[in-house]
């Protein structure tokens, strides 16, 4: 039986764990976007306006439906017809968790998750290189010092329905990843 309002938004949270380290990783930032429910309307900025890029044009003006994003001012933007809108962005806290992750609008289908791990990973790569890390790691387990990170960047894609909650964990070594449903 249908109550005629509109179904409950999916909601998402997430971590992310040092698994070669040991220790939860803070100061990772997360990037959160949406795909499907509202489409069609304009991407808005936290205070509801219609978001324009560098250029003033909003996505409904600008051909193809596309404006540039920049997270610095936290507006919302759209990438691409039917892709993905943008929703904001935070970063992992003490206990490497982002509190703070907005909620996706009703109607979203997919949600996109960017993890921009390479800053981390250096940062762990120099402290374990000088010998000033959280936790010992396993020998080897650490990238060389001066090394790039192996996984600058993880995306993690995954379909999502109305009045549900998700829990993506991201578990980051220097060298591999993985990612599950958690509660």
């Amino acid at each position: 039986m249908s109550t005629g309002r509109p179904a409950a938004a999916p909601s998402v949270s997430t971590h992310v764990l040092d698994t070669a380290a040991g220790h939860p990783a803070a100061g990772v930032p997360v990037r959160i976007s949406a795909r499907g429910g509202g489409e069609d309307a304009p991407p808005r900025d936290p205070d509801g306006r219609t978001a324009r890029d560098p250029g003033g044009r909003t996505a409904q003006e600008d051909p193809g439906g596309r404006t540039a994003h920049d997270d610095s001012d936290g507006r919302t933007a759209r990438e691409g017809p039917g892709g993905w809108t943008v929703l904001g962005s935070s970063a992992t806290d003490a206990d490497g968790r982002c509190r703070d992750l907005p909620v996706p609008p009703p109607g979203t289908t997919g949600i996109r998750l960017d993890f921009a791990t390479g800053p981390y990973l250096d940062r762990e790569a120099g402290s374990a290189a000088r010998g000033d890390g959280h936790d010992a790691a396993a020998p080897g387990a650490a990238a060389p010092a001066g090394a790039p990170a192996f996984f600058p960047e993880v995306t993690v894609t995954f379909a999502v329905e109305p009045g549900q909650h998700y829990h993506v964990p991201l578990l980051l070594s220097p060298f591999g990843y993985s990612v599950y449903r958690g509660s």
